[in-house]
């Protein structure tokens, strides 16, 4: 009577290994996972479709040129900055010409440069005003972006910036949801001399609050006016609302800028730019706004002397 539920449990041990082992992969099973093909071969065919990383609207924007007595450098950039706003500034846009100024993105009281304070044939007192810019931004319009700014192909990510005042409006033109090639991410970079009285006025066009805070940079607590010159959270500019801070840097270096408001979120969605203090030369007339990470086509004295 033993030898029966023996055998019976016997046969369910071979029943059951013999249905387990369809579902084990054979030892060269192959996986079947194909990677993607990545090289492009011109057998593939029409490539019409692909979007240009170079959109090319301005080549005449590269060309190596001099505007109302500015010596302005090549581009090879995919899309380099307009001339005309380098021009303004590195002159100003109170001494560049009209023509010169309605050809710029920029505003009248954009960079206002004034005295030469050490008579040494450039100016020494500058004048600034940044707003801030958003980029893929929702629209109350419809279901669409607007401002539209590629990082890269197809890749449109919401962004903030800081950006010198501008005129005109922030698109292409009416029939357009890009933004125009004046407004980039990162925020400019702002060059100035060693020993310039600088006044960097933020006018406040976001809906959010925000500041200035101008990191490494050597300046006092408070402006001329007893007011904050720190461009902490606490002193944040609100919408519609203006603060001008006020520094003379002593030191010459590469230092930061950027909004000390929410600090970690504001600073991430591109609410920093650099802050580069030449060293003092004669006539030296540096290129002040920098816009987006485009190519400094006016260097400055120093640099022509360290890499010419």
């Amino acid at each position: 009577m033993t030898k029966r539920p023996l055998l019976t449990l016997m046969m369910l041990v071979l029943i059951l290994g013999a249905v387990a082992a369809q579902f084990v992969p054979g030892r060269f099973q192959k996986a079947e996972l194909y990677p993607p093909s990545t090289a492009y071969s011109r057998g593939q065919g029409d490539t019409s479709k692909f979007e240009s990383p170079c959109y090319n609207e301005h080549p005449e924007w590269r060309q190596a040129q001099v505007i109302d007595g500015v010596e302005i450098t090549e581009a090879p950039a995919c899309e380099p900055d307009n001339p005309f706003d380098i021009a303004a500034s590195v002159k100003g846009t109170n001494t560049i010409s009209m023509a010169t100024l309605m050809q710029s993105n920029l505003a009248q009281d954009a960079v206002v440069m004034g005295d030469d304070l050490d008579h040494d044939g450039d100016p020494d007192v500058v004048h600034l005003k940044l707003e801030v810019v958003e980029f893929n931004g929702n629209s109350p319009d419809g279901d669409y972006l607007i401002n539209t700014y590629n990082i890269a192909p197809g890749l449109q990510p919401g962004l903030w910036a800081f950006a010198p005042k501008s005129s005109g409006m922030a698109l292409k033109n009416f029939n357009s949801r890009e933004a125009r090639p004046f407004l980039r991410a990162p925020s400019p970079t702002i060059r100035v001399e060693q020993g310039d009285k600088v006044f960097v006025t933020l006018e406040n066009t976001h809906y959010l609050p925000h500041t200035i805070h101008l990191h490494g940079v050597d300046h006092g607590w408070q402006n001329s006016k007893g007011e904050d010159n720190d461009g902490t959270e606490e002193h944040a500019v609100f919408p519609g609302k203006s603060h001008t801070y006020e520094i003379q840097p002593r030191h010459a270096g590469t230092m930061l800028y950027h909004c000390h408001v929410q600090t970690g979120q504001h600073m991430m969605m591109g609410l920093m730019g650099m802050f580069v203090v030449e060293e003092n030369h004669p006539n030296n007339w540096v290129q002040t706004f920098n816009v987006g990470a485009g190519q400094v086509r006016h260097p400055s004295v120093g640099v022509k002397k360290a890499y010419s």
